[in-house]
């Protein structure tokens, strides 16, 4: 009782966003999350439609902007990730099921399918992941964030205590944990804000507006200064680092290079080698005595613009070091000047060209000892930026398995191998909303032709009224002798004189245009080029 009136507990209560039920199962706001999604894919009915309205590419990012984040809004905290189990699939494969019905009306909006159309067949042309997929995606993203937290932060500790997995009573970052056995790894530590950078005259940074301009600078350095070559290299799914010191005149035999293998490209990035091999650089100026002026040139405008600003996220810890370095040197060397420059890579300079080699040789797994003792010295965590990258690459080799295996889509893959990717993507690319439907119809077979229309008992015979076969997508195109005459058009347009359908509608096809042209000049489709007449497809 609060002033007389009586208040009854509830099943569930909204917080910040989220419902949550006495049981911690999250029903009440997967249904809300749901509704949301449907609302919002809905909606984009209203900007596209099968003959009018929005392009492909267009809707796609309207999906991927606004429908993912209202419907997925706290996704790491009621979705468990589905991963393979032994006999079925573990995680929320309920939740996923859930969650795709507003993803399959966002892509047939998309792709201009018809009802009827797969879902796994419009996930394919819209080039949208599979829900499942999709979601394991985000959610490994945001485990991921949590492991690269520093220690000040007051998640740190209970995501640590989170990879020792219990057998009940899990917490949402246990299901994380459990589901992704790589975030068990040694991560980086990932600070807010920007790195204390050097600002002295001690350190300069110089980019060059041109690649033209930075070649003219290379070749008036003066002759007896003393140059640093350094560069990062990924070689053979492996990365490395190197630095090379271009030797002087009088001592032409005494060159100094540092090489470091950091490991496989699944734990490191190339952006993170160029930092190392601004480090090794710094190890050979240390190693070099009576140096008072050294200029380091990289080939990575990225690497300088993060050494200069200190603002980067994945590989801050090793701009950190980078500046202590520099520090440290400029404590004992107090006439000490260092001149960091980018110069354009693989244009035939000698010493860019000598870094690379050694980066590369780096990358086999060659490393050499460093004369100072740094974090260089250490095995280097994991990086955030690869750990993403490689688990993006895994996915989408899941989803062309998942596209293979499943029976749906059979009539796609006949005529076109390609995996799915953004290359299925790219055929809509030139396509308005009529062409887009079309070619989306024609290469699913679910398009208003008898054959397919007799399935829905729409029309009496699956048969061509012509030709007295099944009217089927290849009967249409390629066979009808009713469209003889405008056949031979594209036969002269296309050069092509023994037709196919992977010569007209596949991925690898060029001929997508006079394709939808043909069609319009049979008359068979009237309803798709009624509000096109002023505009017919070139």
């Amino acid at each position: 009782m609060v002033a007389g009136m009586t208040i009854k507990p509830k099943e569930s209560a909204k917080y910040l966003g989220v419902y949550i039920d006495s049981k911690l199962t999250f029903k009440e706001h997967v249904e809300y999350a749901e509704g949301k999604g449907v609302k919002a894919a809905t909606a984009l009915t209203r900007l596209a439609n099968t003959t009018s309205g929005m392009p492909h590419k267009f809707i796609r990012r309207l999906f991927i902007g606004l429908v993912v984040p209202r419907m997925e809004y706290t996704l790491p905290m009621w979705y468990n990730p589905v991963r393979e189990g032994e006999g079925r699939r573990q995680g929320a494969v309920g939740i996923a099921r859930r969650m795709s019905k507003p993803q399959r009306l966002a892509c047939k909006v998309m792709a201009g399918g018809l009802r009827s159309t797969s879902t796994e067949a419009l996930d394919y042309h819209a080039n949208i992941l599979p829900t499942h997929l999709r979601m394991n995606l985000a959610a490994y993203k945001f485990a991921v964030r949590l492991c690269t937290l520093p220690p000040s932060h007051p998640l740190q500790k209970v995501v640590e205590r989170c990879k020792r997995i219990p057998r009940l009573h899990r917490s949402p970052i246990h299901h994380l944990m459990s589901a992704f056995k790589d975030l068990h790894n040694d991560w980086e530590t990932i600070k807010a804000g920007s790195v204390d950078v050097v600002r002295s005259q001690a350190l300069k940074f110089s980019i060059p507006d041109t690649k033209k301009s930075a070649e003219q600078d290379v070749a008036k350095l003066p002759k007896g200064d003393r140059y640093i070559y350094s560069d990062g290299s990924g070689f053979k799914a492996k990365i490395g680092a190197a630095a090379w010191m271009q030797p002087l005149e009088s001592t032409p035999n005494r060159e100094v290079q540092r090489l470091l293998h950091l490991g496989p490209d699944t734990h490191h990035t190339v952006f993170e080698a160029e930092l190392v091999g601004a480090l090794l650089a710094i190890d050979i100026i240390k190693s070099t005595p009576c140096l008072t002026k050294a200029t380091i040139l990289l080939d990575s405008q990225a690497a300088i613009l993060a050494l200069q600003s200190g603002k980067t996220k994945s590989g801050r810890y090793l701009v950190e070091e980078f500046h202590n370095q520099v520090r440290k040197l400029q404590a004992s060397r107090k006439t000490l000047r260092i001149r960091i420059q980018w110069v354009p890579g693989h244009v035939s300079i000698d010493g860019n060209e000598s870094a690379d080699s050694a980066a590369k040789e780096a990358a086999l797994g060659t490393s050499t000892l460093l004369s100072n003792p740094s974090i260089l010295s250490l095995p280097l965590p994991r990086s955030k930026a690869a750990a993403i990258a490689a688990f993006s690459k895994q996915t989408k080799c899941d989803w062309a398995d998942y596209w293979n295996a499943s029976p749906k889509g059979k009539f796609t893959k006949c005529i076109d191998s390609a995996p799915p990717s953004a290359k299925v993507q790219r055929l809509y690319s030139s396509l308005g909303r009529t062409e887009a439907s079309l070619l989306t119809q024609l290469r699913t077979a679910h398009i208003p032709l008898n054959n397919y229309l007799h399935k829905s008992k729409a029309t009496r015979s699956r048969m061509c009224e012509y030709c007295n076969v099944p009217e089927t997508v290849s009967h249409f195109l390629l066979t009808c002798r009713r469209y003889s005459n405008e056949r031979q058009a594209l036969r002269r347009r296309t050069k092509i004189t023994n037709l196919q359908l992977c010569h007209l509608i596949s991925a690898n096809s060029k001929h997508i245009h006079a394709t939808i042209s043909f069609i319009n000049k049979t008359g068979r489709l009237p309803n798709y080029f009624k509000s096109n007449e002023d505009h017919p497809p070139p």
